[in-house]
């Protein structure tokens, strides 16, 4: 991956000029992404030029370190400033229109002593790439559902080739279309859904959509059952649809393929819980919501006490997704090195993009959270044995078009089992 470019950021502080090297998002995919996931800076900070001012709402969400944002006026004062709150999404806005936006590791603005109507600049900005060629093929129409997050990415790559591209966003999403139009996204229109397939079908009848895309976790079920509907591509097998969202089904369905899964069950109340750990005799048991994103509601339970407190906790909750946890999802802990593993498919062709080893440590009292990842040699023996596994899961869950982030562990008796995949 390419470095973002860099220039110098000052601020006159009360012990003079404090100079910051920080990286410079000025293309809409750079913007969008900013310092989502990063666990470590890559810089001191980053500076947006958003292209235009404008009071913009600007989010924190999944800031996993604090961060500072600094707000800076056309006339070269510090408009505003927000310290350090990587738990607190936003949005927030500035006090005037701004263009551009400093984000700093959180605790720069008091070291530095930066105040409101303070002086601050920066150095030369790099331009932004021009357009590349438009791809030699015409791909027609793709439809973006709730781009959201890393879909919105997907968005600026397909529009920077030429493709067109309309997006389908909630009903509820009212300032979509003006949100996305001031990140610099070129959609050739949006529609507004509530999730009736057949309705959203009916308004796209004239865009000659040839492929349909989940923007989001959310719209992965509507964008599928959409491509279905239109025969566009970009659909994964229907009938195989909630083993790719609900992880019991996940876990039976590729199991029946004759494929490793962890012991595992689908508990709606405590007893059935108790039942499951006892009668498998396990120590430790995974609990997680049946569909959801990420680390929510997913817990580790080394006794029938933690396990019952776990379940309790979850069921009767919603999830990530906005889903009831009428039930939850029971997992053995597996032993051995955990990998993620992304792909792509194209036509049921998978091809591997890229394999990160997981490491963990205890932290605050948990058994374990994650520590850091790394990048493993896509030319190595591990990947060569990861892939033809993880393609066949990927075969067993009915995938033939899209990315997917399979979780996996390389144990020592059973060899690569499935903890789950998502599958856009």
């Amino acid at each position: 991956m390419t470095p973002p470019p860099t220039t110098d950021l000052w601020f006159e502080t009360p012990t003079g000029r404090a100079s910051l090297r920080v990286a410079v998002a000025n293309t809409a995919l750079a913007i969008e992404r900013g310092f989502s996931f990063h666990r470590v800076l890559p810089a001191e900070g980053m500076l947006y030029d958003l292209g235009r001012a404008d009071v913009f709402g600007f989010t924190l969400r999944d800031s996993y370190v604090p961060l500072d944002l600094v707000f800076i006026a056309d006339d070269g004062r510090v408009a505003g400033f927000v310290e350090g709150a990587p738990l607190d999404p936003g949005p927030f806005t500035p006090p005037v229109p701004v263009r551009h936006v400093a984000e700093l590791r959180g605790g720069t603005c008091r070291r530095l002593g930066v105040a409101v109507g303070a002086a601050v600049g920066f150095g030369p900005l790099p331009e932004p790439p021009g357009e590349v060629e438009p791809d030699a093929r015409d791909v027609g129409t793709v439809v973006l559902v709730d781009a959201d997050r890393s879909g919105a990415t997907l968005a600026s790559e397909l529009q920077r080739r030429g493709v067109r591209t309309v997006h389908a966003h909630g009903r509820d999403d009212a300032g979509a279309e003006a949100r996305y139009a001031a990140l610099g996204y070129r959609f050739a229109r949006h529609v507004a859904h509530d999730g009736d397939v057949e309705a959203l079908a009916a308004a796209l009848e004239g865009d000659g959509v040839t492929w349909v895309l989940p923007g989001s976790e959310g719209a992965v079920d509507v964008a599928d059952a959409l491509a279905e509907r239109l025969g566009a591509q970009g659909g994964n097998d229907p009938a195989l649809r909630r083993a790719r969202r609900d992880k019991h089904a996940m876990h039976e369905a590729v199991a029946a393929a004759g494929l490793a899964v962890p012991r595992h069950a689908l508990a709606r109340s405590v007893d059935e819980a108790l039942a499951f750990y006892r009668g498998e005799g396990l120590g430790e048991v995974v609990v997680k919501p049946p569909a959801s994103a990420g680390g929510d509601g997913v817990r580790v339970a080394t006794t029938a006490g933690e396990l019952a407190d776990a379940v309790r906790a979850l069921l009767g909750t919603r999830s990530r997704l906005g889903l009831d946890n009428a039930a939850v999802v029971l997992q053995e802990r597996l032993r051995g090195e955990e990998y993620y593993v992304n792909t792509v498919t194209d036509g049921g062709r998978h091809v591997v993009t890229d394999v990160w080893r997981c490491h963990k440590r205890a932290l605050h009292g948990l058994p374990f959270q994650y520590d850091r990842f790394e990048l493993e040699p896509g030319d190595g023996p591990l990947v060569a044995t990861l892939a033809p596994a993880v393609g066949a899961i990927l075969d067993a869950l009915g995938v033939r078009a899209g990315a997917a982030h399979t979780e996996v562990m390389l144990t020592a008796d059973r060899g690569v089992v499935l903890i789950e995949s998502g599958a856009r």
